[in-house]
């Protein structure tokens, strides 16, 4: 099993409820280990080009982090500039299992919005990030509509 694998399903197991001694006797390593495995972050993936507007998916909302009780405090409602908002931030990455769901609700909802208009933490990005996301979005779409040679080639 590579490192890679390894923290995935560290943060698998620790997402399902299990506390770092469990997870360390179960894969046999220190809990030291099982801690740095679960901070590592996990590779990164390219970025759709375009954010459709999420499915209807019933009752979605109550699986989110945000929803529960978490061992930290925690500010959701947060700019990304305090610690609680950043420690918010790293239990929607670590730990919410619908969090794509919930950063493409966000991406549809605020659309163009200025960064002061968007809400708090969505998705794992503050408002900032998630304004630059969008403009990032929106630029390649513009690039990609511009270049002839792209249009040529989808076609292909």
């Amino acid at each position: 099993m590579t490192r890679a694998e390894l923290a995935d399903h560290t943060r698998s197991l620790y997402r399902a409820g299990l506390h770092d001694h469990e997870i360390a006797a179960r894969l046999g390593t220190s809990q030291r280990t099982v801690l740095r495995l679960r901070h590592t972050p996990p590779p990164t993936s390219e970025v759709a080009m375009h954010i459709e507007k999420p499915r209807a998916a019933s009752g979605w909302h109550r699986h989110s982090a945000c929803t529960r009780p978490t061992p930290v405090v925690a500010d959701w409602s947060g700019d990304g500039d305090t610690t609680e908002s950043i420690a918010a931030q790293n239990i929607c990455h670590l730990r919410c299992p619908v969090r794509a769901l919930c950063l493409a609700e966000a991406m549809h909802v605020e659309g163009a919005a200025r960064t002061r208009d968007r809400g708090s933490i969505a998705g794992g990005l503050n408002p900032q990030q998630r304004n630059a996301l969008y403009r990032t979005l929106r630029d390649r779409q513009h690039r990609a509509a511009d270049d002839p040679g792209a249009r040529g080639q989808a076609a292909a």
